[in-house]
C-alpha cells in the first residue's frame, strides 16, 4: 500500500531564490506560459531533500516545465524538463493524482487532487507519496 502524507503534514523546504533579470525575461518569453513571472521562487521539494532545490518557473502547454534549479553553491539556472509520470489512485476511479515535479526529481512524489473522500469538503489538496 502507498503511504500518503498530506502537504499540511509534511514540512516544506524553505529555500527561496531571487532570479536575475535575464532569467525573468527568459521565463516571461515562454510561449503559452501559464504562470505570472515574479520573484522570489520557493523550492517545491520537502524539507531535507537530497540535491539541488527545484521550483517550477513556468509551465507551458503540454508536458514540459521550465524549472529553476539552484543550490547554496551554485546560482540559479533554468532547466526544461518534462513532468514525472507517477500517479496515485484516489477514492474516485475517474480521477488520479499526478506528480507535479520534474521527471528527474530525487525525493517523494508531490501532486494535487481530490485524494480522500473523508476529508472536509473533499477539497483538492497537495499530497506527497
Amino acid at each position: 500500500m502507498t503511504r500518503v502524507n498530506f502537504r499540511d503534514d509534511v514540512e516544506a523546504c524553505e529555500a527561496q531564490v531571487w532570479l536575475p533579470g535575464r532569467l525573468l525575461i527568459e521565463l516571461g518569453a515562454v510561449v503559452d506560459g501559464l504562470h505570472k513571472v515574479a520573484n522570489p521562487y520557493r523550492c517545491w521539494l520537502p524539507a531535507e531533500h537530497p540535491g539541488e532545490h527545484w521550483s517550477l518557473g513556468m509551465e507551458a502547454t503540454g508536458e514540459v516545465g521550465h524549472w529553476i534549479v539552484w543550490s547554496d553553491a551554485a546560482p540559479p539556472r533554468l532547466l526544461v524538463a518534462g513532468f514525472c509520470h507517477a500517479t496515485l489512485e484516489t477514492f474516485d476511479l475517474q480521477e488520479m493524482v499526478y506528480c507535479r515535479l520534474a521527471r528527474e526529481h530525487q525525493c517523494r512524489h508531490l501532486g494535487y487532487g481530490h485524494i480522500d473522500a473523508d476529508r472536509l469538503g473533499n477539497a483538492a489538496m497537495s499530497v506527497c507519496w
